[in-house]
C-alpha cells in the first residue's frame, strides 16, 4: 500500500514540474503515454506577424509526425503569419492563449490557415484517398485568435476539413474578413471553417471526407450574411458544442459540392446567432443527407432562428430541439435589391421569423420546444 502511494504521488509531481516547465522533450502524460514537444520556434519560426512562418509550423508538424509518442506542436504566445499549413496524423498543436494567427501574404483563394487533409488532396489520387488520422488544433488552457480581417483575398479559411478522421478544434476565437452593411456583396465568401469531400469520393461511397470530429468552443465576428461560423457541405458523426456566430450563420448546411457527398449523423448542441442571418441553415440543393440533430439553438437579433431552403435533395429523420428566438433591429436581412453575382448582399434591419421556409421543400426538419419573439 505504502509503495502504491507513493508511486502515485511521483507521478503528480512530475506531472506538476511538466505543467512548470513545458517544453522539455518527454513528459508523462498518461497511462502508455508520453508526450514529446515540438516548440515552432525551434523550427524557425519568428512569431512576429510579418515573417512568414509556415515553413517552421510544417516541419515542426512533420517532426511530431515522426515521433513514435504523442506529438505536441507547440506555439507560444505570439503572432504567427501562416497559410496552409497541414495537420498531419498524431499530430496535436496546442497553442498559447492570447496567440494570434494571421493569414500569411501571398495566400491564394481558398487556403486556410490549417488543413486537415492529407497533403496533395488537390493533385494526386493516392492523398485524395484515405485520411489523416488523430489531429487536433486547440487552445492549450484557453483562447487564440485566427485573424482574417486582413487575409490575401475574400476566400480564406480558418480550418479546412476534407479527408481527416479522428479530429478536434477547440478554444478559437476567428475574426473574418469583413462585412459590407451597405446593400452590396460581401467582402468574405467563405465561412471561417469549411467540411467537403476530397475528389476522389464516389457517388454511393466511399466518401472521403471529415470522419468523427469534434468542434467547441468556437466564437467567429464579423461575419458577412451568407457565410460565417462553418459550411458543411460533407461529413459523418460530427459534433459541434458551443458555436457563436457575431453576423451570418452559425452551421450552415449548404451542399452544393460539385465533389460526391454526403452529410450524417451530425450533432450540434449550443449553437448561436447575434445580429445575423440565422444560427442554422439547411439547404440540400440536390443532395441527399440524414440524421443532422441540433439542441439547444439561440438567435438574437438575426434575421432568422433557423433556415430551411428548398431544392430537390433532402435532409432526411433531422430534427432542432430547443430554438430560441429574440427579434431585434440589428439583423443583417437579405437586400432584394442587389441580384447575382453580388451574393449575399444585405442590409441592417429587423429580425424576420422563427423559422425561414424556402419554396420547393421536399424534406420535413423537426422542430419541437420552440420559443418565439421572446
Amino acid at each position: 500500500m505504502g509503495n502504491a502511494r507513493a508511486r502515485i504521488v511521483m507521478v503528480l509531481l512530475v506531472a506538476a514540474l511538466a505543467a512548470v516547465v513545458f517544453g522539455t522533450t518527454a513528459t508523462p502524460a498518461f497511462a502508455n503515454h508520453r508526450i514529446v514537444k515540438f516548440g515552432v520556434k525551434s523550427f524557425g519560426a519568428t512569431g512576429n506577424g510579418h515573417t512568414n512562418d509556415t515553413g517552421a509550423f510544417q516541419r515542426a508538424v512533420e517532426a511530431a509526425h515522426k515521433s513514435r509518442y504523442f506529438g505536441v506542436v507547440w506555439v507560444p504566445r505570439g503572432t504567427y503569419a501562416i497559410s496552409g499549413v497541414y495537420v498531419g496524423s498524431d499530430v496535436h498543436v496546442w497553442v498559447e492563449p492570447g496567440t494570434r494567427i494571421v493569414l500569411a501574404g501571398g495566400a491564394i483563394k481558398n487556403t486556410p490557415a490549417f488543413y486537415f487533409a492529407k497533403q496533395g488532396v488537390y493533385s494526386k489520387k493516392s492523398s485524395a484517398t484515405g485520411w489523416t488520422v488523430s489531429s487536433s488544433v486547440v487552445g492549450y488552457h484557453g483562447r487564440f485568435t485566427i485573424d482574417l480581417s486582413n487575409a490575401p483575398t475574400t476566400r480564406n479559411h480558418a480550418f479546412k476539413f476534407i479527408n481527416a478522421k479522428r479530429f478536434r478544434v477547440a478554444n478559437v476565437n476567428i475574426v473574418m474578413n469583413n462585412a459590407n452593411n451597405m446593400g452590396g456583396s460581401p467582402s468574405s465568401y467563405v465561412a471561417a471553417l469549411t467540411f467537403q469531400s476530397s475528389m476522389a469520393s464516389r457517388a454511393g461511397g466511399p466518401y472521403y471526407h471529415p470522419l468523427y470530429g469534434k468542434i467547441e468552443n468556437i466564437t467567429v465576428s464579423h461575419s458577412p450574411y451568407g457565410f460565417g461560423a462553418a459550411q458543411i457541405t460533407s461529413g459523418s458523426r460530427l459534433v459541434f458544442h458551443n458555436i457563436v456566430s457575431w453576423g451570418g450563420i452559425g452551421l450552415r448546411f449548404e451542399t452544393d459540392t460539385p465533389n460526391p457527398s454526403r452529410v450524417n449523423i451530425v450533432h450540434g448542441k449550443g449553437i448561436s446567432c447575434f445580429n445575423g442571418h440565422a444560427a442554422v441553415s439547411f439547404s440540400p440543393h440536390t443532395q441527399t443527407n440524414y440524421a443532422v440533430h441540433m439542441t439547444g439553438v439561440h438567435a438574437t437579433s438575426c434575421e432568422s432562428g433557423v433556415r430551411v431552403a428548398g431544392g430537390s435533395g433532402h435532409f432526411y429523420r433531422s430534427s432542432v430541439k430547443g430554438l430560441y428566438v429574440r427579434n431585434g433591429s440589428a439583423a443583417q436581412v437579405n437586400n432584394p435589391r442587389v441580384s447575382n453575382p453580388a451574393i449575399g448582399a444585405w442590409l441592417t434591419g429587423r429580425s424576420k421569423s422563427c423559422v425561414s421556409k424556402g419554396a420547393g421543400i421536399r424534406y420535413k426538419v423537426s422542430f419541437s420546444y420552440l420559443r418565439c419573439g421572446i
